[in-house]
């Protein structure tokens, strides 16, 4: 997908700013989640990962950081909140 369509797809649905977008991106690329190659003036951005990775990678992250690890202190608080 070239820079300026994913520009304006996050720029409508998100209402995010393009130098957001943009800061967004790099970000992306030097986390290597995404690559890209220059096609004249444009940039054309791919995925290096799959989105089940992703996600994977994600939420052993949060359960990390939010849950020192714990799946079973997790479990129990998403528990707790279903009965408030």
């Amino acid at each position: 997908m070239m820079a300026r369509e994913v520009i304006a797809k996050l720029a409508t649905e998100e209402k995010w700013h393009p130098k957001t977008i943009r800061t967004l991106l790099a970000r992306l690329v030097k986390k290597r989640v995404i690559g890209y190659k220059k096609a004249g003036r444009a940039y054309v951005y791919r995925a290096l990962i799959k989105e089940t990775d992703g996600v994977r990678t994600e939420c052993q992250s949060f359960l990390d950081r939010v849950f020192g690890g714990d799946m079973a202190r997790l479990t129990a608080t998403f528990r707790e909140l279903k009965t408030r």
